[in-house]
């Protein structure tokens, strides 16, 4: 734990919100923040159940997830801005991840929202094993192992479209953390991207600390 942090940050959500932590520890660590993660695979911080329809655990935890953050009363909340990123363009952000935001902007506390990264239908480390292929962000020659970024991402995220968003939300788009112009493969700069069809591995978020910390210092007022 750190002593006297100079900010306490809440990581809140599902996985794919866990694994965000990895980028988040080492500017945590540059600037003495206290770092707390409240996740729940496959549990979106939502009012409603996101991934299986009313499932009870989880509408459970996001209320316990949100009266905790409320007494916790951190300087900032870092979550998923968006979900289900696959081809076909299913990305969106639910109803129920605004409301959870509209509660924290009723108690005063920021939240740096984070797009998602894509989902595939097979596991990138395997296929990169099998292929024996390594790819890079900038060759749309070698979609081998990957998705061409079109496929997946909209040029405008979700959260542009909708009309509710409260002002304390900032976001952070990682489509350019993850893809190139035209592809989001499997291995950038020799670093595994995915450790199975949608989770970073640790490796490449925190390899991704650098290049978000601007944003991340932004959204919690600095």
């Amino acid at each position: 734990p750190v002593e006297a942090p100079q900010r306490r940050i809440v990581v809140v959500g599902d996985s794919h919100a866990q694994q965000l932590s990895g980028a988040l520890v080492p500017i945590a660590d540059r600037h003495g923040w206290q770092l707390t993660v409240i996740a729940r695979g496959a549990c979106p911080f939502s009012t409603v159940s996101e991934v299986v329809a009313d499932e009870p655990d989880c509408l459970a935890w996001g209320d316990a997830a949100a009266a905790e953050i409320a007494d916790l009363h951190p300087d900032a909340v870092v979550t998923l801005a968006s979900r289900d990123v696959r081809a076909g363009l299913t990305e969106q952000t639910p109803a129920g991840f605004v409301a959870r935001w509209q509660q924290l902007a009723q108690l005063g506390i920021p939240v740096l929202a984070i797009r998602d990264n894509p989902r595939f239908d097979r596991s990138m480390p395997d296929c990169v094993q099998s292929s024996g292929v390594q790819q890079a962000a900038d060759d749309p020659a070698a979609p081998i192992c990957g998705v061409e970024r079109a496929a997946v991402y909209a040029p405008e995220p979700p959260w542009t479209h909708l009309a509710d968003v409260p002002s304390n939300v900032r976001f952070l788009d990682i489509a350019d953390r993850v893809c190139g112009p035209d592809l989001c493969p499997a291995v950038i700069g020799n670093v595994l991207v995915y450790l199975d069809d949608s989770h970073l591995t640790a490796s490449y978020s925190a390899s991704m600390s650098p290049l978000v910390e601007s944003d991340v210092l932004a959204a919690i007022g600095l």
